[in-house]
Parts: structure tokens; C-alpha cells; sequence
């Protein structure tokens, strides 16, 4: 017999017992309580849609006894005995007083009506282990329904998506994130219905997930079993992602060396089954609360999660940073779990906006030296070019530009190398000059500085394979990061270096690329600007992304500047995050592309589109990336956008810690 306790777990009315008839004098008062409340709420429910759930009846019940049992007099209540008690029947009487009707109007709960076109039907599948299946405490908001959101049944019917959606341990679930995921989907879908499908297991290992793996606990096959469930609604929605919330159970020495490779093959797996290679799986964090910290195997669970969304398409990561357990260290507790639910559909939302872009092609094209960084990119004479800086870290004595060339985009040889036995040569840009000539510019940091610290170069080619000799360009000790050539003169921002010096940056311009003076003199010195790009629209307007880091109590959140010619006034605006390594490129259609390092806790290259009027950058593409990356290389060229940057996320110890990529990204 189920104990009031368990009824929010009820799932209809068919299959519910009736509850233990509390003693006392708190049976007056229960009954009282449980009409009113349940019969209130049946009208109400009768006239919206006709549904009142058997389990938010009893969920009424337990909450009717135990404001009763608040009220009783001292020494008795629930479970005493009392020798005013009412006789047990009456309490009996009292529940089928009020559960008969509301069940008479809840008879067609558990079959829905769904759309009848798929495409106004958007599946999702919840997998993985508790955490997605759900242990927080259900409360009176999580059994409201939601004609929009239903949920599929252990067997294979559609109801209103309620907690508990899962039925993997019947006597633990609870809420879990796939209902709040989808209320907040229905949000911005009107006249779409969710349907969630529920495939979760308690406590299942990765290896559970594989064909034909079996999960003792349960006596389930937890991937053979979401198979069955994908074949028992095919064909009527549309698949549109995969919510996944796992590996706990692998954060172990045994299964976390092999829990990314395993990880990474159970996505390709069902995006197989669901004949849908570039379906969004959505990846959530391990739960990371007080009093356990994580041990390394959770940390290489936790960098398997992280690093998979970087290097596998069309997948997210959701953080879980500010959330709490239930008291058991493992699982969420209720609120956080609507908060996770939140956040995947953020995550979903990120994917959704560069749903229209598609990696093409990703090559390394370059791993020769230990450390590998800081490209560009550009076609000169029919040819590809790719300069970067290479040497034994990321900040040594041997750096050194090396220039690759390539016919087709696919072998590529060296050409050049630049080197200067008294500096670290760093951050080579790549430009065509007025005459035709390919220009280098790029800047040494002295080893031995005396007055200056850094000071810009600048070589140049008639064929690319024949260079001048280093020329000192622009003032020592203001880094020229880059120039774009504008009505036959170099425009670029130099950034202030030298130590404790001031930070600021200045705008120079030059006819031939050899003689700088600088047009604007120490703008904007706020934090500490650096990085730059510059792109000059076809009505001449120009567009500035400037990088600032934290420095003096500043933020260090990114800038866009404006200007019109001649360049000399600009407007500054501050961007919602910081970048590293801004690059940018205007499209023939007048969109603007940057390429930036993001720093929201997931380092990675990414490409994003430049909303110049909102002041807003907006992510629509990641590149495979992890670690030391980014600084791109922007090239437009037979309607594909070309990406030339640098990534350590495929590094080989005592080869190389980052090497070079060249990717092929279509827009829409």
C-alpha cells in the first residue's frame, strides 16, 4: 500500500491506492482541508482543459494532512492514536469523496493529442544517468501541464510533460531539467509542441550505453532501450536534439581514461540511429558541490565534457557553476534543477543561431615546431599564404614568422622564415600593398631592452618567396598590431607596451607601409587596450574591435569604435565580453565576421557575427579548439569564408603542444 509520502509519484489515477487514513483529531481538519483543496482545483482544471492529475490529487492530499497534523493539539495527530478518533472508514470516505470526480475528469490524462504535422512536433531525447532522469523534490509549480509539453510514456504514450518524466528507479524520481528546458523552448516556438522522451538511468555507466550494455541496477539496456523508444515515435516529429547529463558514474581510475573516446562515440551513435549527423547533443556539468570536492577523475570527466564540445559539431556545453545539491552531494536539488534546465536551452539556443553555418573542411596544415601560433592569412598571385609564429613556447627567446604557400588550399610548403637573433618576433599580419607587393608586419620583443621593450617590423615581396630586408616600422614601444590598406594608405592601431608605462593606443597611417604617423593620438587608455582590426565598409565607415584586458579595477570587456573619414573622431561602445586576438572581415553583403577568443570559461576559437548597431557580438560557429588557440586569419573566397588559427586541443606529447589549421566554413 503507497504511503501519502510517495503519491506525488502516482502516475495516474488507475493505477493509484487510495491512502492510509490518518488518526486523530486531524481527521476532522484533513478532511475539511482535502475537499476544499481538491475540489477547487478540479473546477479549475475542468475548466481549462479537463485534466487534474491523480498524483497532483495526492500530492493535495499529503499537503491537506500535513497542515492538519500542524493544527492538531499536542499529543496527537497523524499515526496517534486518540480516543476521539473518527473511525478509519470516514478518512476512506473523505478521499473517495473527492478523488472520484477529479478522476472521472483525468480519465484521458494519460493519452494526448499530439500534432498531427511532424514538423510542429520537435522530439528531444533525455539521457544519461540520475541527473537527467531527476531526483529534486516536486513541488505544486512542477505538476501543472502545459499543452505545449508533453512527455512519452514507459509505454509509449503521450502525456502532459509533469514531474516525474522518468520511471528508472519509480521510487526515486522526481523533477528533473527536461521540463523547465522545454517550457522555456515553447517560449520562443509558438505553435510547436516538445515532446520529451525520456530515456535516462540511474547510476548507468558509459558502457551501459552501447549496444547491447546492460545496467544491473535496473536490469536495463539503457541504449538498446532508447532505441526502441526512438523507433516508437519515428515519423511523427522531428528530432532536434539530444539533452545529456552523465559520468559520475565514470569519475573513477578505472573509466575516465577511456570515458571521452566512449563519450564521443555513443554521440555518433544515435545521431546514426537518427539518421541526423549534425543533431545537437548538449553536454551538462557534473554537479560540483561543498564539502566533496572533485578528485582527478572527476576533473577528467568534467575535461572530457568540456573538450568534446570544442572538437565535435553541433555540441554544447552547459555549465554548472552556482548550483546546489539536495543534501547528498550528488544530486541537484529541485530549483537548480529547473535553473540546469535553463541553461541547456540557452546552450540549445547558441546552436541554433549558427545552425546555417557548417565547418566544410578542417585541415593542420603546420605542427613542425614545438609551439605553433598566431596566424594570418591572405591570397596573393593565385596563391594561398599563412604566416605564424613558431618557437619552443608560447613566449621564448627562438621565435621566429615562418610563411607557408599552398596552390590549393591542401599542401602547403615553407617559403619563408624571418628571424632576429635579439628579439622574439611575434604576431605576423599579412597585407597586399598599393604597388602589388605582399607585405609582412610583424613585432620583436628585445631580449635585452634598454629604452624600448618592442618594436614593430615590416618585410615585403614581389613574389613571395623573395623578401627585403627588416624594416623598423612605427614608434618603438607601440606595438603596430595591424594595418588595413584604405584609399592606397595603411590604417592600423599600435597599443602602448614597455612595463608600467601608460596604457593607451594610438592610430597611425602610412603610404607606403614603411613611414607611420600617428592621425589620433592616445585614445582611449581605459584598462589596457592592445589588439585590434579595423574593416572599412562601402560607404567608407569604419569599424574598429578593440581587446582590452583587466587592469586597474577594469573589466577588460572588448570595445567597438566607429568612425567616418578621415578617421581622426571615433565613438567607443563596450561589448557584453572580453576577446583575445580580434579578427574581423566584412562580407560582400555587408555582414561583418570576427574571429575572437572568448572568455566566458570555455576557452575556444570562434566565429562570430559582428552586431555593429547593438554593440553585440554573436557567436554562430566554434571552431575545434581547446587550450593555447585562436588568432585567426580571414579570407572570403569562392563563397566560403577561409579561417587560418592556431589550437593545442589535438597536441602530441614531445611533438607539439599547438599547431595550424585551415578551415572552410559555409554561410548562409
Amino acid at each position: 500500500m503507497h504511503r501519502i509520502s510517495n503519491f506525488a509519484h502516482i502516475p495516474n489515477c488507475v493505477d493509484a491506492t487510495p491512502p492510509v487514513a490518518p488518526k486523530g483529531t486531524a481527521v476532522q481538519h484533513f478532511c475539511m482541508d482535502l475537499q476544499a483543496r481538491s475540489a477547487s482545483k478540479c473546477e479549475l482544471d475542468g475548466e481549462r482543459n479537463s485534466l487534474a492529475p491523480a498524483s497532483c490529487l495526492y500530492f493535495r492530499a499529503s499537503r491537506a494532512i500535513q497542515n492538519a497534523a500542524q493544527r492538531c493539539p499536542k499529543g496527537t495527530g497523524i499515526g496517534k492514536a486518540h480516543k476521539h478518533s473518527f473511525r478509519p472508514c470516514l478518512i476512506w470516505f473523505c478521499v473517495w469523496l473527492v478523488t472520484v470526480p477529479c478522476c472521472a475528469l483525468s480519465a484521458s490524462e494519460t493519452d494526448q493529442a499530439v500534432p498531427q504535422d511532424p514538423q510542429k512536433f520537435h522530439l528531444f531525447l533525455l539521457a544519461g544517468q540520475s541527473n537527467m532522469a531527476g531526483r529534486g523534490e516536486i513541488e505544486a509549480q512542477d505538476l501543472e501541464p502545459d499543452s505545449q509539453v508533453v512527455t512519452l510514456t514507459q509505454d509509449g504514450r503521450w502525456r502532459p510533460a509533469i514531474a516525474p518524466l522518468h520511471f528508472d528507479k519509480p521510487k526515486m524520481v522526481g523533477v528533473g531539467l527536461g521540463r523547465s528546458f522545454a517550457l522555456e523552448y515553447v517560449k520562443d516556438h509558438p505553435g510547436v509542441t516538445v515532446g520529451l522522451i525520456p530515456c535516462a538511468v540511474g547510476g548507468s555507466a558509459i558502457d551501459a550505453w552501447t549496444p547491447g550494455g546492460f545496467h544491473e541496477q535496473t536490469q536495463s539496456h539503457p541504449f538498446d532501450d532508447a532505441l526502441k523508444r526512438i523507433e516508437m515515435v519515428r515519423g511523427q516529429g522531428v528530432f532536434q536534439g539530444v539533452l545529456w547529463h552523465q559520468g559520475e558514474s565514470d569519475a573513477n581510475p578505472s573509466s575516465a581514461p577511456a570515458y571521452e573516446a566512449k563519450l564521443a562515440a555513443l554521440i555518433d551513435r544515435l545521431r546514426s540511429a537518427l539518421d541526423a549527423p549534425e543533431l545537437p547533443f548538449i553536454i551538462g556539468q557534473l554537479g560540483d558541490f561543498p564539502g566533496k570536492p572533485w578528485d582527478s577523475e572527476r576533473l577528467r570527466v568534467d575535461a572530457a565534457h568540456k573538450r568534446l564540445s570544442h572538437i565535435v559539431s553541433r555540441c554544447e556545453f552547459v555549465h554548472a557553476r552556482g548550483l546546489s545539491d539536495k543534501g547528498d552531494q550528488t544530486h541537484f536539488d529541485a530549483a537548480s534543477y529547473r535553473e540546469l534546465g535553463r541553461r541547456y536551452y540557452q546552450a540549445f539556443e547558441r546552436l541554433s543561431q549558427g545552425s546555417a553555418a557548417r565547418l566544410i573542411q578542417l585541415q593542420r596544415i603546420w605542427d613542425a615546431a614545438p609551439h605553433n601560433a598566431f596566424t594570418d592569412l591572405i591570397r596573393f598571385q593565385q596563391r594561398w599564404y599563412c604566416v605564424f609564429r613558431e618557437g619552443q613556447k608560447h613566449v621564448s627567446a627562438d621565435g621566429a614568422l615562418r610563411l607557408i604557400a599552398s596552390s590549393d588550399g591542401q599542401s602547403w610548403e615553407s617559403v619563408a622564415r624571418f628571424e632576429n637573433p635579439q628579439a622574439d618576433l611575434r604576431d605576423a599580419k599579412l597585407s597586399v600593398t598599393p604597388d602589388g607587393q605582399l607585405m609582412v608586419l610583424g613585432a620583436g620583443a628585445w631580449h635585452q631592452p634598454t629604452v624600448a621593450t618592442h618594436q614593430s617590423f615590416a618585410w615585403f615581396s614581389q613574389d613571395g618567396r623573395d623578401w627585403s630586408e627588416a624594416e623598423a616600422v612605427g614608434e618603438p614601444n607601440y606595438w603596430l598590431w595591424r594595418v588595413v590598406w584604405q584609399n592606397s594608405k595603411a590604417i592600423g592601431w599600435g597599443y602602448r607596451t614597455g612595463g608600467e608605462s601608460k596604457r593607451e593606443v594610438r592610430l597611425y597611417e602610412s603610404a607606403d607601409g614603411k613611414d607611420y604617423l600617428p592621425i589620433v593620438e592616445a585614445t582611449y587608455d581605459q584598462g589596457y587596450p592592445n589588439e585590434s582590426d579595423i574593416v572599412f565598409m562601402e560607404n567608407g565607415f569604419a569599424f574598429c574591435l578593440l581587446r582590452r584586458d583587466p587592469f586597474a579595477g577594469d573589466r577588460g570587456h572588448a570595445l567597438l569604435g566607429r568612425a567616418l573619414p578621415p578617421y581622426r573622431e571615433w565613438q567607443w561602445r563596450e561589448l557584453p565580453q572580453r576577446v583575445g586576438g580580434p579578427a574581423m572581415l566584412a562580407l560582400p553583403d555587408g555582414r561583418i565576421v570576427a574571429a575572437v577568443r572568448l572568455y566566458d570559461g570555455h576557452t575556444r576559437t570562434s566565429l562570430c557575427w559582428l552586431d555593429a548597431e547593438q554593440t553585440q557580438l554573436h557567436e554562430f560557429l566554434r571552431l575545434p579548439s581547446a587550450g593555447d588557440t585562436s588568432y585567426c586569419g580571414l579570407v572570403w573566397h569562392e563563397d566560403r569564408l577561409w579561417v587560418s588559427y592556431y589550437s593545442g586541443h589535438e597536441a602530441e606529447a614531445g611533438k607539439f603542444g599547438t599547431a595550424i589549421y585551415l578551415a572552410q566554413v559555409s554561410l548562409p
